[in-house]
Parts: structure tokens; C-alpha cells; sequence
């Protein structure tokens, strides 16, 4: 979720020799990852000559390695022998070393490693990545009236997820503008048209690759015609809907799950059944212009 940027690509190839026998509920409830990002998954050990022979092909293209086949001596193995191709091959990539104890970022040279904790207090409680979460969530809800934990304590739990999700982006979004948290909380926060542009449709593509890790696909059209008629039904005999036209999420399905300019087709499809013109490009936006906010938030 946190590789997507405009103008970007991301791919991703995974080596495990029992992935052919243990992928079934991965490929059966996240199909859509593999339908809509070059994921590649090789039935061979990290071991074996197929990894080798992929580094050698794809060496000049590698962002980094990770490495985490659930035993430490194993883990330490890999990443010796990889750090070691890495050296005498004259390549600068970073590998770094998941298990239980943490993440381990080792350096290419073995002169340095650091090992950052993944069961810290502030990553089991999420306090800061809420509070600003619930900044999101605040300017999602239509009872303005009511404060910003008020709204989070009535969310629903993927609506608080996906709040979370972007929360969570946020480094990287600051990282792509060459800035830090300290420079925006003090005010260093003027973006131009071209930067609001690219983060818009970055902040897309990440809210996209959060519904597809969480099971989703784009809406058919048959399924947006059935919901718009059971809308305009319901307004018809209520006078009132709660029908989403957009979203079902018994069926997991987004209509929303469209390229940037499909954006604003759908705003004007949707807006033609419910004559509320909804501008989709718009709240993505809204998300990057409220970054301020949400880190001010976890000052407060």
C-alpha cells in the first residue's frame, strides 16, 4: 500500500518454495492484488539458483531485498550469502531481516545494522497513528457538530482502518516532497498546483492498493445500475436512501477502484442518479491538504 506514486511503478517478486501449496487463501481473497500489480510468485527457495539467476537479470532494477523465512539461522543465512552477491557484484541494495525480534536493516558493506522493534507501545496502542486518523474521519462525517473522537468512536471498524491506512502514508508523502514533520508543523506547507496534482493521484493510487489488500475489486457496471435503481426505489417509497451506490461491502466491491480520470466520469454518473454531485478527485485531495492538521493533531 505504501509503494504507490505517480508516475511511478511497483512490482514485487516473491521466492518461496512452498508458496505453490500455501497460496491458496492469498490467491483466493486477494486475487485482485495479482490482477492489478506485478506481483510474481517463484515455487523456489531463496536458496536456490533461480534466486541467483533472477538477481543477475534483475540487478541494475532491485530497490531492496527482504527476507523472512520464519527461522533466525535461516533468515541470517540468506541475507549473508545475498549481502555477499550484493558486494562483489558492485551493487548497492538494502536487505533487510523480518522476524519476531524486529526489522533488521543491514548494509551492503556489513559495517552497520539497526534493528527496529516492530512490538513498541506506540505500534500495539496506534494512539498517534488515531489521533490523526480520526482527523480524516472527521472530514468524512457529516455530523460536524459532534467532535472528531465522537465520530471515531461511532466508525466502523474498515472505515477506521482505511483512516488509518492513509495516516500511515503519511511519511512517505513527506519523504516525496523533500520535507520533514517538524518543517510542516511549523508552517513550511505551501504546495504548488503541479505538487497538489501528483499527490492527488498518488494519495488515489494508495487508497486503491488499500482496497485491493483488503479484498476488493472495481464494481461492474451491472452491479452500479442494480444499486442506482435500488437507490432511487428506496428514495421513491422513503423519501430517503442509505443505499452506497459506490460501495458494497458485503460483496467487497468499489466502483471507485478506477483510474484518476475515471474519477470524475463516475462523480457525473453517480451525480445523475442522486443529483449530488460528489467530485471523487477532490477528496483525494482534500486527504493531502489535511496533513498539517493530522500531525498537529498528535502535538496536541
Amino acid at each position: 500500500m505504501n509503494g504507490q506514486f505517480e508516475e511511478g511503478s511497483f512490482s514485487a517478486s516473491v521466492f518461496a518454495s512452498d508458496c505453490g501449496d500455501a497460496d491458496g487463501r492469498f490467491t483466493d481473497q486477494l486475487g485482485s492484488l495479482l490482477n492489478n500489480y506485478d506481483i510474481n510468485l517463484y515455487k523456489y527457495d531463496a536458496r536456490s539458483r533461480k534466486m541467483y539467476e533472477y538477481l543477475s537479470e534483475h540487478r541494475n532494477t532491485l530497490k531492496y531485498i527482504v527476507i523472512c523465512a520464519g527461522k533466525d539461522d535461516i533468515n541470517h543465512e540468506i541475507a549473508d550469502d545475498m549481502i555477499d552477491y550484493f558486494s562483489r557484484n558492485n551493487l548497492d541494495v538494502p536487505v533487510y531481516i523480518c522476524s519476531r525480534k524486529g526489522v533488521e536493516a543491514c548494509t551492503a558493506d556489513r559495517s552497520e545494522t539497526a534493528t527496529h522493534k516492530i512490538y513498541r507501545a506506540e505500534l500495539l496502542s496506534g494512539e498517534q497513528l488515531d489521533k490523526m486518523a480520526m482527523v480524516i474521519n472527521h472530514r468524512y462525517q457529516k455530523s460536524q457538530d459532534r467532535t472528531p473522537l465522537q465520530n471515531w468512536l461511532e466508525c466502523d471498524y474498515f472505515s477506521r482502518q482505511s483512516c488509518r491506512a492513509f495516516a500511515d502514508f503519511i511519511p512517505a508523502v513527506l519523504h516525496s516532497l523533500g520535507t520533514t514533520e517538524e518543517r510542516v508543523i511549523n508552517g513550511e506547507w505551501s504546495l504548488t498546483d503541479a505538487q497538489k496534482d501528483i499527490l492527488s493521484k498518488t494519495e488515489h493510487l494508495r487508497w486503491c492498493a488499500f482496497h485491493y489488500c483488503m479484498g476488493f475489486d472495481t464494481m461492474t457496471d451491472e452491479e452500479f445500475e442494480s444499486r442506482s435503481n435500488a437507490y432511487k426505489e428506496q428514495i421513491a417509497a422513503e423519501g430517503k436512501s442509505n443505499v452506497r451506490i459506490t460501495k458494497n461491502i458485503n460483496n467487497r466491491t468499489h466502483a471507485c477502484l478506477v483510474s484518476w480520470d475515471e474519477l470524475k466520469i463516475l462523480s457525473e454518473k453517480e451525480g445523475a442518479v442522486t443529483g449530488i454531485y460528489k467530485d471523487y478527485q477532490a477528496m483525494d485531495t482534500e486527504n493531502i491538504l489535511s496533513v498539517p492538521e493530522m500531525l498537529e493533531s498528535v502535538k496536541r
